[in-house]
């Protein structure tokens, strides 16, 4: 089976490390990397650039909440449809494989290759996605660590904001279109990814209308496939996630939680493909226990 594994990173870490040795030994994959502008490309130079791994060359400042994260993700599928694959994977520089890669071909083959995106249901606490793009937000909501001025600032445009409706959402809306909200991370197969790039390159408009929404990377690509009629989609709500990704919002001490060896049992259990986060101090040895088959 031939997958394309894009990762989204801002640093290179040891598990983003693990990941690229280990998939790149099967020439039938291939590697592509967003490195944030921000960030120093030398810092990744550990990371042989090869026939089937590369850094995509346009980067994107990433900024939280921001579009940045949208961007970069297009820009990523756009270069992965330069070669055939049968799946592809957007990936975060803290993930990991749950399985070996001959159990993630089977899990994919004995679900008939649907599409692994997962959309909010009752396994989640309820967001509202047309709140996330019926405004045009003010700089002071794309930051993580917010200023005393910032706060003030979020709160005028609390009492002000409908002095901010975004007129593309209204008029979305008034054709009839939904918005629909879920994990960022996804596995989609060739058709879906070609059918999303080919939408968007004749739709400038879709992306215009997150140009200012916060945290659309949660929103846009979820709006879009139910928008364009992609029905392929795996649904199993006996897993934690429809997209097979392993994430502990619950836990803590930090959400989500940085994992660690005491999370392998629950993590394998799963069934799920990738897990994350994993600091940048995980070790091969905590890969392979993940890798293995016991």
């Amino acid at each position: 089976m031939k997958k394309t594994l894009c990762f989204l990173c801002h640093k290179n870490t040891k598990p983003l490390s693990m990941m690229v040795d280990y998939f790149s030994k099967n020439k039938n994959n291939r590697i592509i990397i967003h490195i944030d502008a921000k960030s120093d490309i030398n810092e990744f130079n550990d990371i042989r650039q090869g026939n089937n791994v590369s850094f995509l060359r346009k980067r994107y400042d990433i900024t939280w909440g921001g579009v940045g994260m949208v961007s970069a993700t297009i820009s990523l599928l756009d270069e992965a449809l330069l070669n055939d694959f049968d799946y592809l994977f957007l990936l975060s520089g803290d993930d990991l494989a749950c399985m070996d890669e001959a159990a993630i071909d089977d899990v994919l083959q004995d679900m008939g290759y649907a599409n692994l995106i997962h959309f909010q249901d009752e396994r989640n606490d309820y967001v509202n996605p047309d709140d996330r793009v019926r405004y045009k937000y003010p700089s002071c909501f794309f930051k993580k660590k917010i200023t005393y001025v910032d706060f003030l600032f979020r709160q005028v445009f609390k009492l002000t904001k409908s002095f901010y409706i975004n007129d593309a959402y209204s008029e979305f809306i008034s054709l009839g279109g939904h918005f629909y909200k879920g994990s960022q991370w996804f596995g989609l197969n060739y058709k879906a990814v070609s059918v999303i790039v080919d939408f968007l390159r004749r739709n400038q408009w879709y992306y215009a209308m997150y140009k200012k929404s916060l945290i659309p990377d949660e929103v846009f690509f979820h709006t879009l496939i139910k928008y364009i009629g992609i029905n392929d989609v795996h649904i199993d709500k006996a897993k934690i996630s429809d997209a097979l990704r392993y994430t502990d919002w619950s836990t803590g001490p930090d959400y989500p939680r940085t994992l660690d060896i005491s999370d392998i049992e629950k993590i394998k259990k799963s069934g799920c493909l990738f897990a994350r986060k994993f600091s940048h101090e995980t070790t091969s040895s905590l890969f392979e226990e993940l890798l293995s088959r016991h």
